[in-house]
């Protein structure tokens, strides 16, 4: 299933919450998986580190403990992006000195910087708020490997480099991809508008959960209700399986005590032990581990002959109102009714394609 975000005013709350989470999942036969979830507590601003939650014993590992990342962020504890410029200016670095360490030629060493490492840069830089200033520090770093991978002098400037002049090399500086994304309506002197709302310089923010007519029509939602409404086609599915399945049981059941065929009437669609679903071709098992409980049922009502006006008919041995050409019934003796031992074992359910 999709992902389970919890956000409650006190400690208690989400530890009830949890509880009733934990014995909904039981019933559902879902497993939880606490190890790959994380949890971060704040109070009137403030980080609270000495405050854990825990799903059925197994603790919850805390954001300072264990960061995760989505979408190409690292998320920590810290309430703030100022790790973020540490964080992608490492990464900035550590890439540039294993290009850089590689055998390949400068030239190459450049493709391999501006169609790999720089588009790898903009996603974060985009996400986080990391300052101006942090990212020109990143440019002038970068542009010392490219002078020196091609075979450049130093003191070229920066405009003669990736300016539109003799060399124009195919390269951006990181400044300006920066500037470009979050700049962009400023250059064209409009405003970008989000194109659902018309919400004014949408942020990212606003596009993946904000907007409001994306919330109002379920767009966020889609997803996540498809993958639930097949979910459900499939346990409804399996659901009618294990139903029909248990009238083959109880059949079994019955005949093991002792009571004849001719006192039991078998009424199921009989549609599983022969399906091209079923990993067993010719069984039919009830439960897990379970044993075959399809040999030597009778099919005394199968496929559309299991229907509510024959059931009536046959358990008042009515042959007459049965709709079949070889009707059998539960045929009345003179002995009173109480002692008299009868069984109508009935399944309409129709298997529903999963």
């Amino acid at each position: 299933m999709d992902d389970v975000t919890i956000l409650l005013q006190t400690a208690a709350c989400t530890n009830r919450l949890l509880k009733r989470l934990k014995d909904l999942f039981t019933w559902a036969r879902m497993k939880k998986k606490p190890s790959k979830s994380r949890s971060l507590s704040i109070r009137k601003g403030a980080r609270k580190d000495n405050i854990s939650f825990s799903v059925n014993g197994e603790a919850i590992p805390r954001l300072i403990d264990q960061p995760v990342k989505s979408l190409g962020r690292l998320y920590t504890a810290e309430i703030s992006d100022k790790h973020m410029a540490v964080s992608v200016t490492t990464q900035l670095t550590s890439g540039l000195k294993k290009i850089d360490e590689s055998l390949l030629p400068g030239k190459f060493k450049v493709w391999c910087y501006q169609f790999t490492q720089f588009h790898r840069l903009l996603w974060p830089l985009k996400l986080c708020d990391i300052t101006s200033s942090t990212v020109l520090k990143m440019d002038a770093k970068a542009n010392n490997y490219i002078r020196k991978w091609l075979g450049l002098p130093r003191c070229l400037s920066t405009s003669a480099l990736f300016g539109k002049n003799t060399l124009r090399l195919p390269m951006e500086t990181i400044s300006f991809g920066y500037k470009l994304e979050k700049n962009l309506h400023r250059w064209y002197g409009t405003e970008e508008l989000c194109q659902l709302c018309g919400h004014q310089s949408p942020s990212l923010q606003h596009i993946l959960s904000g907007c409001k007519t994306a919330l109002t029509q379920g767009r966020y939602g889609w997803h996540h209700d498809r993958v639930l409404r097949k979910l459900a086609e499939v346990i409804e599915g399996r659901r009618l399986e294990v139903n029909k399945a248990n009238v083959c049981h109880a059949y079994q059941i019955a005949h093991q005590n002792g009571i004849p065929d001719s006192r039991i009437v078998v009424m199921m669609y009989d549609d599983i032990a022969y399906n091209k679903k079923n990993p067993y071709p010719g069984k039919i098992i009830n439960k897990p581990n379970g044993s075959n409980v399809y040999p030597g049922v009778p099919k005394d009502y199968t496929g559309e002959d299991v229907t509510a006006g024959n059931f009536l008919a046959a358990l008042k041995g009515d042959t007459n109102a049965v709709k079949k050409r070889k009707p059998k019934v539960i045929k009345r003796q003179k002995s009173h009714i109480a002692s008299v031992v009868t069984a109508i074992i009935y399944s309409k359910a129709k298997r529903t394609s999963a």
